[in-house]
């Protein structure tokens, strides 16, 4: 997503249900922080594991290795950790990493629990401000795997425009399952 023109014009390429999602989450009381210490990884880590392991089925990164990106990035601002909070209680995080001119979505987590009060849109959101606060020029949200059609959705719909990328693919190995497509590649 491009950040020309400022928040205003950014905004305008929010799809509508994304902006009231935004809009909802606030008026819930959702709140957006940004953490202040390596410490505030482990909170981040545990929501990164239920929504990793637990939803999707795949390994996740160990606490270590967060510990390590804010240990080697956190002091230049490189990396940064946002927490959505409910009541006092931490329900989604999202981790960004920037070089150069652009921000990078990396990594998102959240409560499964909490989804109705729209905490993901939120830090979404509050991710592309602060990137367009601090003179970033791009906001890249990367590519989930092609089968993630919700997280792609996801994406879409908070502005990002799909550039054709094809997915490589190691020969599928007898016994196990391939996931089906959910749009070409």
């Amino acid at each position: 997503m491009g950040q020309t023109g400022g928040e205003d014009a950014v905004w305008a390429q929010v799809r509508k249900p994304v902006q009231r999602q935004v809009r909802k989450a606030r008026k819930s009381g959702v709140t957006v922080r940004f953490a202040s210490s390596r410490d505030e990884m482990s909170i981040y880590h545990r929501l990164h594991v239920g929504t990793r392991s637990r939803k999707h089925g795949m390994p996740a990164q160990p606490l270590r290795f967060f510990q390590e990106l804010w240990d080697r990035f956190g002091d230049d601002g490189k990396v940064q950790l946002l927490l959505a909070e409910y009541e006092g209680a931490p329900i989604a995080g999202m981790v960004l990493l920037a070089a150069g001119d652009t921000v990078r979505y990396a990594y998102g987590a959240s409560d499964d629990r909490y989804l109705h009060l729209g905490p993901n849109n939120l830090l979404m959101w509050e991710s592309i401000t602060w990137a367009i606060g601090n003179a970033y020029h791009a906001f890249v949200m990367g590519r989930p795997a092609r089968h993630n059609a919700g997280m792609m959705n996801f994406k879409l719909a908070g502005g990002a425009v799909e550039p054709p990328r094809p997915y490589y693919s190691p020969p599928p190995l007898p016994g196990l399952p391939l996931p089906s497509p959910t749009r070409p590649t």
